[in-house]
């Protein structure tokens, strides 16, 4: 902008000597446009504000390592053009951080749009969201521009690479999925499991009355029953990383074996829940999946969990919100062991590990599988085919 400046005052400065050399009604007249015209195109953009819309258009999803063809649409609603609009488009995959950045200068028609080519590729997996910096509008002579916010449409999905198979048992609950237990704080309606005793209230059932009980007390007693609790599986994902972020390889595949065993229970019909601590809200996140189809609606999700400096552990935060829930057999995926006190037997813990690192000493009755991104480059271990 500051060349345009110059450049137009050295014009006017050449404009200005040569209609005081020959002093002709045509170079008085250049002069008088040289002048104004500029200023009625500095005067007009100092009012006029841009209305600019930016969409990034992109398949819905591709596959890591491949290159996607989109394009970017800048739509200008004004009557007067720009004939440069420059900002710049960044892309940044909600799982690894990791963002690109790639400078436009474009001009727009008024009232119209202008549609340019753009490329990405990303060799880890998550959910790629496009954002811009602040417009630059400029007017007809570059001499001065208006700058905003503008906000963008548009992400696209890196997907995992998908492994086929059948899970072990252990990944299902060596116990039985569909077995029954009772809760043992708290009364349900299931009579055929007796929880406890109580005195008669006004509304209670009849038939839930304890006639021998009463007798022997004297008031009237009923018997109330025990709360049946399934044993859910709930697969947990680590997004708490301590005082060290796992480099790209390492966050890509954790994702890889969480949605992997997702899609396989969802697959296999089992039923199961995936949670994990959203750091960008700040809370507790869970979700129910029945079928495959509920998988795909809970991928986008799942592929922008991002991992941020936590040094509450996954399983922290799943008992603070998740007390009722204690016949769960946990799955986690994770980069750091939880503390000690907070593992029993139905905790299966798959840790995700560096070239090199070493295992950690557990106790005996937890289950602990490590991984390394080079062995899920190779095909999870655990799959059978």
């Amino acid at each position: 902008m500051i060349r345009a400046w110059i450049c137009w005052f050295v014009w006017l400065a050449f404009v200005l000597g040569v209609n005081i050399a020959l002093n002709t009604a045509e170079t008085a007249l250049l002069l008088i446009v040289s002048v104004f015209i500029p200023l009625a195109s500095i005067l007009v953009y100092s009012f006029v504000s841009p209305h600019v819309q930016i969409a990034v258009v992109f398949p819905e999803s591709i596959d890591k390592k491949q290159t996607a063809k989109g394009e970017m649409r800048i739509e200008n609603r004004r009557i007067v053009p720009y004939l440069r609009i420059s900002f710049c488009l960044y892309g940044k995959n909600q799982i690894t951080g990791e963002a690109i950045k790639i400078p436009i200068k474009v001009s727009v028609p008024p009232l119209g749009t202008t549609k340019l080519p753009i490329k990405i590729r990303d060799d880890f997996c998550g959910k790629i969201v496009f954002s811009v910096s602040p417009i630059k509008a400029y007017d007809a002579f570059f001499l001065l521009f208006r700058k905003k916010e503008v906000p963008v449409k548009g992400s696209i999905m890196v997907l995992p690479n998908w492994i086929s198979g059948q899970l072990p048992p252990v990944f299902a609950g060596e116990t039985d999925i569909e077995a029954t237990e009772y809760a043992s704080d708290r009364a349900g309606i299931d009579r055929s499991e007796p929880f406890g005793y109580r005195s008669y209230l006004p509304g209670d059932s009849f038939k839930d009355i304890h006639w021998k009980l009463t007798q022997k007390l004297g008031h009237m007693t009923v018997r109330e029953g025990g709360d049946p609790v399934a044993q859910s599986v709930v697969l947990l994902l680590d997004t708490s990383a301590g005082n060290h972020i796992p480099d790209y390889a390492l966050r890509d595949s954790m994702i890889e074996v969480f949605v992997t065993l997702s899609r396989a229970f969802a697959s296999q019909g089992v039923a199961h829940t995936v949670a994990w601590q959203d750091q960008a809200r700040q809370e507790w996140v869970s979700y129910e999946i029945r079928s495959e189809d509920d998988f795909g609606e809970v991928l986008p999700v799942i592929l922008s969990a991002a991992m941020q400096r936590d040094n509450v552990s996954c399983l922290e935060h799943y008992w603070k919100n998740n007390l009722v829930d204690s016949m769960a057999n946990l799955i986690c995926v994770l980069y750091t062991l939880p503390p000690l006190e907070m593992m029993n037997e139905r905790i299966t813990i798959l840790l995700a590990k560096d070239q090199g690192r070493q295992d950690d000493d557990y106790q005996e009755n937890t289950e602990v599988i490590s991984f390394t991104p080079q062995e899920i480059e190779d095909g999870l271990p655990w799959i059978s085919h």
